[in-house]
This record gives structure tokens, C-alpha cells and sequence, in this order.
């Protein structure tokens, strides 16, 4: 097993990164950054530039940074390389910050990855993609978020396939955004996606195959609070879905709920409870 440790506690820029040749199998990278504008940079498993990795499995990364306006960033098996079994983890406390993770992407793989944010401030973004422009098998992806005017979007098998993927966003605060993509564009099979969210003038979208071919989905929004949208697309134009599952739950007043099913056999559910709430369900052929 091969370790990486980096601890900076400087308030200027400071950065890291490794970069793995050939294949990069149970390595360990943690880097700890407190102070403001630092930024933290993990890849593993990378193929093409000046590393040539074909694959990235059994690693573990790990970024924690406390401050305001932090970066950082873990790549594990991307550009054609394929990433397995790897564990990748960001924690950032403070505003403004920027948090990505990418497993397996342009035209890589992911399978049995697991990628988790966690953001605690105003103003943040997270961004997890696995197999995007390739494949996402029993993948995991996780973003918490506490505060107002954050944003997350989670990414599985976009450009590709996703199959047995689950993914999940929470956010406590107003005025926030979540998004989860699942084979859109392509292929959606047996995933899971829920986004639950606390506070006023939030938006969650889940889109699963949209437009592309959808099969035995399952997508759950729950929104507590005034003025929140919330949208769900079960595939789209020139597709055809089977036994899809929607479940939106709103409490409180004002909301918008959508939810979008082209095929066979889908169950869509909306249950709002308020004044001034305002529900759409579409179902049919494209």
C-alpha cells in the first residue's frame, strides 16, 4: 500500500497532486488545508498527458479544507481509464468554495466507486461524475450541503450507461439547487436518485435517461418549505421506459411539482401539502 500525506495550513495558495503511472491499485492520499483560497488536487489512475494509467482500483482519497473561496479536486481512473472499487471523500467548511469528483470519466468506467461531498457555508459547488461519456455500475455518490445559494449536480453513466447507481442529495438552507443526471443521453437501468432539501426557493431536478431509454427507476424528491420546484424526467424524446417509479413529497406553500414518463407501466406520485401548490404529471409516448 502506498500512502500520501499533505497537511497545509497556510492561508496563501497551496496545492497538491499525484499522478499515478501505469495502473494505481490501494493507494491512500489525504491532504488537510485550513486558511483561505488553497487548492487541493488529486489524480489517480489517469490515462493520457504525461501519465498513462489503464486503471484505478482499491484507492482511497481524502481532501478536508476549512476557509473561505477553496478548490479542490480527486480524479480516479479518467480519460479512457477505468476506476474500481475506489473511495474519494471532500469536506470543505466555509463559503465560496468549489469541491469536484470524477470517477472513471471520458470514456472511462466506474464500477463499484464511491464518491461523497460535504460542504458546510454559503455559495458552494459540488460536482460528482462517474462513468460519464462511458459506463457507471453500482456506483455510490453522496452531497451534503448546509447553507443558502449552494448548488450540487451528480453525474452517472451521462453520455453512456448507468445501471444499478445510487445517488443522493441533501441541502438544508434556501435559495439551493440539486441536480442528479442518470444515463442521460443513453442508458438508465435500476438506479436510485433522491434529493431532499430544507428551506425556501429551492430547485431539484432528476433526470434519468432523459432522452435516451429508462428501465425500473426509482427517483424520490422531498422538499420542506415555501417557493421550491421540483421536476422529474423519466426519459424523453424518441425513448421508451418501463416500470419507472417518481415520488415527490412538498410541504408547505407555493410549490411546483413535475414529473415527466414516457412508457410502460411507470408509477408517478405527488403529494403536496399547502396553499398555493401547483402539481403536473405527463405521461404517454414521446
Amino acid at each position: 500500500m502506498n500512502t500520501f500525506k499533505q497537511f497545509f495550513t497556510t492561508a496563501l495558495l497551496a496545492s497538491a497532486s499525484l499522478g499515478a503511472y501505469a495502473q494505481s491499485i490501494d493507494n491512500e492520499v489525504f491532504i488537510e488545508q485550513v486558511g483561505a483560497t488553497n487548492q487541493a488536487d488529486v489524480e489517480v489512475g489517469v490515462s493520457g498527458g504525461l501519465t498513462f494509467a489503464a486503471s484505478a482500483e482499491d484507492n482511497l482519497a481524502d481532501i478536508y479544507q476549512e476557509g473561505e473561496s477553496n478548490v479542490a479536486y480527486i480524479g480516479q481512473g479518467n480519460l479512457g481509464s477505468s476506476a474500481n472499487d475506489n473511495e474519494a471523500e471532500i469536506d470543505q467548511n466555509g463559503n465560496g468554495n468549489n469541491a469536484e469528483i470524477e470517477q472513471g470519466t471520458d470514456i472511462g468506467s466506474a464500477d463499484k466507486s464511491v464518491a461523497s461531498i460535504d460542504q458546510d457555508g454559503t455559495i458552494n459547488e459540488a460536482d460528482i461524475s462517474q462513468g460519464a461519456l462511458g459506463s457507471s455500475e453500482e456506483d455510490e455518490a453522496t452531497i451534503g450541503q448546509t447553507g443558502i445559494d449552494n448548488k450540487a449536480v451528480i453525474s452517472q453513466g451521462v453520455d453512456g450507461s448507468s445501471e444499478t447507481s445510487t445517488a443522493s442529495i441533501h441541502q438544508d438552507g434556501n435559495a439551493n439547487y440539486g441536480h442528479i443526471r442518470q444515463g442521460v443521453d443513453g442508458i438508465s437501468v435500476s438506479n436510485t436518485a433522491a434529493i431532499s432539501q430544507t428551506g425556501d426557493a429551492n430547485t431539484a431536478t432528476i433526470n434519468q435517461a432523459f432522452p435516451g431509454l429508462a428501465d425500473d427507476n426509482t427517483a424520490d424528491i422531498e422538499q420542506i418549505g415555501n417557493e421550491n420546484t421540483a421536476l422529474i424526467e423519466q426519459t424523453g424524446f424518441a425513448s421508451s421506459s418501463e416500470m419507472n417509479t417518481a415520488d415527490i413529497l412538498q410541504q408547505g406553500d407555493l410549490n411546483q411539482a413535475t414529473v415527466t414518463q414516457f412508457g410502460v407501466g411507470d408509477l408517478a406520485n405527488i403529494n403536496q401539502n399547502g396553499t398555493a401548490n401547483v402539481a403536473t404529471v405527463t405521461m404517454g409516448a414521446p
